[in-house]
């Protein structure tokens, strides 16, 4: 799948419902790094799809994302609002 059509089936099967997201800057090993903090809820609005986007949010959750993570950079929590 190309970039352009992940960004497509993005679109079409997630709606962004709200987010509150800040900027942060941490220092690791003298360097100053700047990520940010937040939180977001998404609505899934292609039922046939939950399937797939529940497994990549359990993965993200699992692996977290990004670089640094062992430093506690890229933390994800999914938490199913409907519960």
């Amino acid at each position: 799948m190309q970039s352009d059509e992940i960004i497509d089936w993005v679109s079409q099967s997630i709606k962004t419902k709200s987010y509150k997201l800040l900027t942060r800057e941490v220092t690791i090993e003298g360097a100053k790094i700047t990520g940010f903090k937040g939180k977001v809820e998404w609505i899934i609005l292609n039922d046939q799809e939950l399937v797939n986007i529940s497994a990549l949010m359990s993965l993200a959750e699992f692996s977290n994302i990004g670089s640094k993570r062992t430093y506690g950079l890229g933390v994800v929590k999914v938490t199913d609002l409907l519960k």
